[in-house]
């Protein structure tokens, strides 16, 4: 899969920004707190940018409306698209940059911010999510696709996180663990119920 296939293939979408029941980001994904082995402590030291991005997150927009943070699109019925326009070259590398940082930590097993519980279900299900990051000057475009409907629960919450929390306010702090309560409980996981909870029971250490 490739941005550049998938996104003519688009259907008619509208922008997530409403506040979420489940909740959805990239929010604050490189905030880790010590957690053992698998805590993401050293890959958030070696090459995240979330400082960099939390510091900046007003220099980021909706490219077909600056007037507004970046709005992340369900499409397709298992993705999530972004359509971002940065301020500045530097900001659209740095961003694209960190995405795919974070991509490759989770892909060999760290469980970023897992003071929160949400972003241990995030963690847990990464395996079934597929990201493709597409930086063109001043643009960003982002495609995350889901294997299942459990899978596309948590990457929809995550983007609500990411949106109305980080772009908006550049804020990382809020614990979402009931949003992952919500997600492990709902219809749409009940194949992964037990696997999540297990995840939670072993990488969970709340604040």
């Amino acid at each position: 899969m490739t941005l550049a296939r998938q996104l003519p293939f688009r259907s008619t979408t509208a922008p997530i920004l409403a506040a979420f029941t489940l909740s959805l980001a990239m929010t604050g994904t490189a905030q880790a707190a010590a957690a053992g082995a698998r805590n993401s402590d050293a890959a958030s030291s070696a090459g995240s940018l979330i400082t960099y991005l939390t510091r900046e997150h007003d220099g980021y927009a909706h490219y077909s409306d600056v007037t507004i943070p970046p709005a992340p699109e369900a499409i397709n019925g298992n993705q999530i698209y972004w359509d971002i326009e940065a301020e500045d070259g530097t900001h659209a590398e740095k961003l694209g940059a960190h995405i795919r940082f974070m991509a490759d930590a989770l892909e060999q097993g760290a469980y970023p911010r897992n003071w929160d519980k949400f972003f241990v279900i995030d963690a847990a299900m990464h395996a079934y999510v597929h990201t493709d990051v597409s930086v063109d000057g001043r643009r960003v475009q982002i495609l995350k696709e889901a294997d299942n409907s459990c899978a596309y629960a948590v990457i929809k919450a995550h983007a609500e996180v990411v949106s109305s929390e980080f772009f908006a306010t550049g804020d990382t702090s809020t614990d979402h663990s009931s949003v992952a309560d919500a997600i492990i409980a709902s219809a749409e996981c009940s194949g992964f119920r037990d696997y999540l909870e297990a995840e939670v029971a072993e990488h969970w250490e709340p604040r």
